[in-house]
């Protein structure tokens, strides 16, 4: 009798990581993963929605020693768009709502066109905010953004919708300081509560200039797409972000 099991998902690609460089190799999804993603379908909860996605690679990702809790956020999103071309093809269709006359459109992308910036080389990570402060900042990691989950859970914060996930980008952002520079010293040990402490407290201008660095150094995929509604006579024309919310079905 044959031994059909070892026939099953035999198949393995590798992509490189645009930030890292790092070389990775996976399996496609089977279908028992995707019947794990269904029991929170619908889910708008951030923390479950991207626990889920963290199990999903960690079950297709094959290279050893690899910890998603390492991976650049920019770095994580593009292998997971890797790993659902290879599992369910590289056009990906949807349906949007035009934001100015709300009618219904089916879309079609071909994720292979989607445009790809390589991490900028000889990254200046020293960031000036004002005559007196600098901060040595970091891309924001996998882990950085669940301790900022954590962080905004355990101070009780009531905030919902946009505001929370402004809140949790704030601190995510805190945890990308690695260092305060001052005309006493370096402080590279501060505690999150400090590093919070220091962006709650800067200046409009001030953030900017923090939040502006990551602008400047952006990678990764562009996940957007132009949006043209062709129902008359609405003349929406914009670029607007791809939705994902069955990115995997």
């Amino acid at each position: 009798m044959s031994d059909f099991k070892k026939y099953l998902n035999v198949y393995q690609f590798e992509t490189t990581l645009p930030g890292t460089g790092e070389l990775i190799q996976f399996k496609p999804i089977t279908t028992g993963q995707i019947k794990k993603l269904l029991v929170y379908e619908g889910s708008e909860n951030l923390n479950i929605i991207e626990t889920v996605m963290d199990d999903l690679l960690v079950s297709s990702v094959i290279t050893e020693d690899f910890n998603v809790d390492d991976l650049y956020l920019q770095d994580r999103f593009f292998l997971l768009i890797e790993i659902r071309k290879h599992s369910k093809g590289k056009h990906y269709n949807f349906e949007i709502k035009c934001p100015q006359c709300e009618s219904q459109s089916l879309q079609s992308i071909d994720l292979d066109s989607l445009p790809l910036t390589l991490k900028p080389e000889n990254t200046n990570y020293s960031v000036k905010v004002n005559d007196n402060i600098t901060v040595e900042l970091d891309f924001v990691k996998r882990i950085d953004q669940k301790i900022a989950i954590d962080f905004v859970e355990e101070t009780g914060s009531e905030s919902e919708g946009m505001q929370r996930l402004a809140e949790i980008s704030v601190v995510a952002t805190a945890q990308a300081v690695k260092s305060i520079v001052t005309p006493e010293g370096t402080d590279d040990d501060l505690p999150l509560e400090d590093r919070v402490y220091l962006l709650d407290n800067l200046s409009q201008q001030e953030f900017e200039t923090v939040t502006a660095w990551f602008e400047e150094n952006s990678y990764g995929v562009d996940f957007e797409f132009e949006l043209k509604c062709h129902h008359e006579p609405c003349d929406f024309n914009q670029k607007i972000e791809i939705p994902i919310e069955n990115f995997f079905f």
